[in-house]
């Protein structure tokens, strides 16, 4: 193998480096300074391979050649490792370096070319010209644009800079090292070389929607940088709002919300480059707010790793499941007090406890067709078992929503094998005996209210017919079912508590108050009720209060005179009927202090005078007179 000539001693005639100028572009300003026709002819005259200092390796052989500090060269010039180059620590892709480019601020150019104390060329190339992901300068806000060495021209127009200028392009030019570095989580695990494509996708995902690529022609790659690093600094958490911000927005399928359909093309890019471990914590961060976002369903594979427990349900999901409508199971999930998961899905999710615990009530429960199969009813028999209290629903019927109400499987079985404890088997129904629904026909009763009697030990079955499942099989004398209707009550009709209030209307408004406690019992054929007020209730109104009428009776007077005596002694009525006339009722306690009347302090009322009795003569009417007044008479003839 050839050895490398040795390169020519120090130049007579030097340039002083710009900041951030690499070794490549001095030697190319040099080669210009000393009229050369080309800057790789000029370094194979001085022993250097053109190549070879574009690719950084022979940085100090130009440092010696220039007469300049080695470092400070080797500080600005990337070094090419295969696929990447370096600069420093720091990686950036192979093809997102490219000093072929010449690119180029034309403002930076200018600002060069106005020093005078430095000898020219005095404009400088900038190392972070040839990083392709920056299209635009950060100082002035000016496109780089490619052009050809010492091509003159006005400055380009700058792009207005935003309030918070290019945050983008100054990061990633804190991170080579030609400026103030910022601290970003996120993007500071990652290498360059990973997160400028991050940061440029997001961008473009923020710009231009879910399913955008950075890549597409019709997207304007300039402002992606900027745009994009908003998804990574500013806030308490800025990537995880950023993904709360997707998630908000996506359109769920059929009621689910994938990964796919929430992070778009970001979960895309990352699940299709899950191997590329540079990616790892920007991946775990994504699946991390996916598990806790996301109804996720366990073994599924997120990001190169299985869900091994989800946090999260849908009601479409627990629908499939159990086996029920959506509307039952947010009946269901409202009954048992779950309410939705805080977060930013678009549709409502439900904690896995809660999930777990709707899954077990619906498994303890069932329909209305399944009880009344399993108890051996009609549809009015069952029905009426429930009107009775029986069996008391999980869930009752709704409308359109749930036409059936649902009921727990254990109090179905309680109440099949409650009213047959004790009870012996028969071969033959006895006589004057019917089974359950006929004992109900012949007894002018309901099979509710029999079912009721029988639970609550009122009534004795008689056994147990063979070869009748369920209720039906039960065997009761028809006498004892029509005595249980004709049972006399102990309470107050409703019509006697009329009679003895006195008026319908202030009794009504007794029952609206709450004195007074009304009731529906049954009263005979098909289910008949009657209204009832409780002995006790009446009994203790009785105790509280006594009517204007009462008293008066008791002093022997009227009741009006009852009422003025009270007033003039201060005592006002507790309550009374609103028509004129109506009884009027008053506290016990207030009515005690009213000392009794007596024959000589009881007013009389002076004698209304008798016929003839007066000023004025009593005139009797003549029989002709009468006659004229009453119609169809006729006047008798005078003799």
């Amino acid at each position: 193998m050839a050895s490398r000539p040795e390169p020519a001693a120090r130049l007579p005639l030097h340039l002083a480096p710009g900041s951030g100028e690499p070794a490549y572009a001095l030697l190319e300003r040099l080669s210009r300074r000393y009229g050369a026709g080309s800057p790789a002819a000029f370094a194979a005259a001085n022993g250097l391979d053109w190549r070879s200092v574009v690719a950084g390796r022979d940085t100090d052989r130009v440092a010696a050649l220039a007469g300049v500090d080695a470092g400070a060269l080797r500080a600005a010039t990337f070094v090419v490792e295969g696929a990447t180059v370096r600069l420093g620590d720091e990686i950036v892709a192979r093809a997102d370096w490219s000093p072929p480019a010449r690119r180029r601020c034309r403002a930076c150019e200018a600002e060069d070319a106005a020093r005078l104390d430095a000898p020219p060329p005095r404009a400088f190339r900038r190392a972070w010209w040839d990083v392709r992901s920056l299209r635009r300068c950060p100082r002035h806000g000016t496109d780089l644009a490619a052009a050809a060495a010492g091509d003159a021209g006005m400055p380009d127009p700058a792009t207005t800079p935003c309030e918070a200028g290019f945050p983008g392009e100054t990061y990633v030019l804190g991170r080579l090292g030609f400026g103030g570095r910022r601290r970003v989580p996120l993007l500071d695990a990652l290498s360059l070389a990973a997160a400028i494509p991050l940061v440029e996708r997001v961008g473009a995902m923020r710009l231009h929607g879910r399913r955008a690529r950075s890549d597409a022609r019709l997207v304007d790659a300039g402002p992606l940088l900027s745009a994009g690093m908003a998804a990574f600094e500013g806030g308490p958490s800025p990537f995880r709002s950023f993904l709360d911000g997707l998630v908000a927005t996506a359109r769920p399928d059929r009621d689910e919300l994938t990964p796919g359909v929430a992070y778009g093309r970001l979960y895309g890019w990352l699940v299709h480059d899950e191997r590329d471990p540079a990616y790892g914590p920007v991946r775990e961060a994504l699946r991390a707010h996916a598990i806790a976002s996301l109804p996720l369903q366990p073994g599924r594979d997120l990001l190169g790793r299985p869900v091994t427990e989800p946090v999260l349900g849908t009601v479409a999901r627990l629908s499939r499941v159990t086996g029920l409508e959506k509307a039952t199971v947010e009946r269901l999930l409202a009954s048992l007090g779950a309410v939705p998961a805080p977060g930013p899905s678009p549709i409502p999710l439900y904690a896995a406890a809660d999930c777990a615990r709707l899954a077990d009530l619906a498994a303890a429960t069932c329909w209305s067709a399944e009880a009344r199969r399993a108890l051996g009813l009609t549809n009015e028999g069952m029905a009426s078992v429930v009107s009775a209290g029986c069996l008391v629903p999980v869930l009752p019927r709704h409308g359109r929503e749930v036409r059936e109400d649902r009921f727990d499987r254990a109090a179905v079985e309680r109440l099949a094998v409650g009213v047959f404890t004790g009870v012996p088997r028969l071969r033959d129904v006895p006589a004057g005996c019917a089974p359950l629904p006929e004992a109900a026909r012949r007894g002018m009763s309901s099979i509710g209210s029999i079912v009721r009697a029988v639970l609550d030990g009122r009534l004795a079955p008689r056994g147990r017919v063979r070869g009748r499942a369920g209720l039906p099989g039960l065997v009761l004398r028809v006498a004892d079912v029509a005595a249980l209707q004709r049972a006399p009550s102990d309470d107050v009709p409703w019509t006697e508590v009329v009679a003895r209030v006195g008026d319908r209307g202030l009794a009504r408004s007794l029952v609206a108050s709450g004195r007074l406690g009304l009731r529906r019992a049954p009263c005979g054929f098909r289910n008949r009720h009657r209204r009832e007020v409780a002995r006790a209730d009446w009994a203790q109104f009785r105790q509280g209060f006594v009517s204007a009428g009462e008293l008066a009776r008791a002093e022997g007077t009227s009741a009006a005179a009852m009422a003025r005596r009270l007033s003039r002694s201060g005592i006002g009525p507790a309550f009374g009927s609103g028509s004129p006339g109506g009884p009027t009722f008053y506290r016990r306690e207030d009515v005690g202090t009213l000392p009794r009347a007596t024959p000589a302090t009881r007013r009389r009322r002076p004698p209304r005078p008798g016929p003839g009795v007066g000023s004025r003569p009593v005139v009797r009417p003549s029989a002709g007179a009468v006659a004229d007044r009453l119609p169809g008479t006729r006047r008798r003839a005078a003799p």
